[in-house]
């Protein structure tokens, strides 16, 4: 990826939904340079999973998230194959 360092699927992440019910995210990478954990949606699964991923920011305050589309992919130069 880059040339930065990551690790895939690292770990389990608690958040309410908006039941408040518990819920498990594993994300995409966590991106050790960025000290974030990096979702990865094309334009389409990022509408439909909106509401989801602002819980789970919310539920996680105390860490970073970085969500990326397809297109902002290609502009850092990076192929997802």
């Amino acid at each position: 990826m880059h040339d930065l360092k990551y690790e895939t699927h690292k770990g389990r992440i608690s958040y309410k939904n908006k039941n408040n019910e518990i819920c498990s995210y594993y994300p995409d990478f966590y991106v050790y340079e960025w000290d974030s954990f990096v979702e990865i949606k094309s334009n389409y699964t990022l509408f439909l999973s909106t509401e989801k991923m602002k819980n789970i920011i919310n539920s996680n305050n105390h860490l970073k998230f970085t969500i990326l589309s397809n297109n902002e992919l290609k502009i850092l130069g990076i192929k997802i194959q």
